[in-house]
């Protein structure tokens, strides 16, 4: 019956002006709909003409919109040069380790069809489906392959910036005579819900064996901002969430993890939020510990050379309330800073060993358990001990800065031997 019924709509003039079937099946849906004609679905009219309902679908939304229906036909082919001009931006992507995803090369192509109208005045059209893709890696000599993991690169450490940290750290514990309670060491560390890598379907070529580009995914993350102290105490923790709305709940009472919920936009630490923490947090423990130890008692605090703490303003706060910063080497924090060697050493092992569950709230119940096993006070001890800060150790005494193997050799002291 269904049948009888399209065959007869066929008929009309405005069904026989149209060329395609998919054209005549969005003609026929367009009548049904607005005639009202219950008895033929859009599954029937999709079987009868042999065409999948999502597409009739999707044409007859065009048509609604006052778009024009997308015709199925030869992909459209690009002028020698700019074949040569697209391969050329491909190769030079995968020889920089950032080999281009199917919608990147079409992109391009756009970028490149749209210079090609303006500086020779021609009329090409841009490229609208990601199918093109497909075919023009094909006919180029390319192909798809899934991305390779990227090879960390070992970091040398400079040993005249090695020397100059020792040197000043030297300077200020002799001069300072910093007390028991008066020496800090701040860092950050950032904490996804999901580190695992996903592969993408990358162009590659076939001269390069190994295409890379990788990007973590991860549902969620926080930055969590710690600071601990010479005589095994720690500050509270500093929370940098995206999320504007936390939940009160999680903001518990512990006296060594106590978390401060701070939003973020970037959910990393940048210079202003870097300043209201050494206002809201640091600063007042410092004056606190000052009414114990004496007033304006020195205090030193340790922190990397990244751009985030490199702050105008709050060095100059620092200055008044006689609290001095002191910047690590560059590529030494897995050596020289406390936090890196010991705490978060213990705390991402930790996480590690936890399953994330999709849940926010027992994402952060997670990293407060975390933090309040990995900041203990012999814990804290030690970091403070193996970085040679207290009780201070020279570079002499230390070890030497090995070039080849890029990271400082400690050396065992040589036995006397009794004459």
């Amino acid at each position: 019956m269904n049948s009888i019924i399209i065959k007869r709509l066929l008929g009309l003039t405005s069904v026989r002006e149209c060329k395609t079937k998919i054209e005549k099946a969005v003609e026929i849906l367009k009548i049904i709909n607005d005639y009202e004609i219950s008895c033929i679905s859009q599954r029937s009219l999709a079987f009868f003409f042999n065409i999948s309902r999502s597409t009739l679908n999707r044409q007859f939304n065009l048509l609604l919109q006052n778009k024009p229906i997308r015709k199925r036909g030869r992909p459209r082919k690009l002028n020698g040069e700019l074949d040569k001009k697209l391969k050329n931006w491909v190769e030079e992507k995968i020889k920089s380790k950032k080999a281009p995803i199917k919608k990147e090369v079409k992109t391009q192509a756009n970028v490149l069809i749209r210079e090609e109208n303006l500086l020779k005045g021609s009329d090409l059209k841009e490229i609208e489906t990601i199918q093109w893709t497909y075919n023009w890696v094909k006919r180029v000599g390319l192909n798809f392959s899934k991305s390779c993991e990227v090879a960390k690169k070992k970091l040398k450490i400079d040993p005249q910036e090695l020397k100059k940290y020792f040197s000043n750290l030297k300077k200020l514990i002799l001069e300072k005579n910093y007390k028991m309670g008066m020496v800090f060491n701040m860092d950050e560390t950032a904490v996804f819900n999901n580190t695992k890598f996903q592969k993408l379907n990358v162009v590659s070529s076939p001269e390069i064996k190994k295409t890379i580009r990788d990007i973590p995914q991860s549902d969620f993350h926080i930055t969590a901002a710690v600071t601990i102290c010479n005589d095994g105490t720690s500050l509270p923790t500093y929370v940098l969430d995206k999320r504007k709305s936390v939940d009160r709940e999680l903001v518990s009472n512990f006296s060594l993890t106590k978390l401060n919920f701070v939003f973020s936009q970037t959910g990393f630490m940048n210079k202003i939020l870097f300043r209201k923490y050494l206002n809201s947090i640091f600063i007042p423990n410092v004056e606190l510990r000052r009414k114990f130890l004496g007033k304006n008692e020195p205090a030193l605090l340790i922190i990397g050379g990244s751009k985030t703490h490199q702050d105008y303003k709050s060095m100059q706060t620092c200055q008044k309330k006689n609290i001095q910063i002191l910047n690590l080497p560059a590529n030494s924090t897995h050596i020289l800073q406390p936090l890196d060697v010991v705490v978060f050493k213990g705390f991402k092992t930790y996480l590690k060993q936890q399953l994330f569950q999709k849940s926010y709230i027992e994402f952060i119940s997670t990293i407060q358990d975390g933090l309040q096993i990995s900041l203990t006070k012999q814990k804290i001890l030690n970091s403070f001990k193996f970085t040679f800060i207290s009780p201070y150790k020279p570079l002499n005494e230390i070890g030497k800065l090995d070039e080849y193997t890029d990271e400082i050799v400690f050396e065992k002291p040589k036995k006397k031997t009794s004459s």
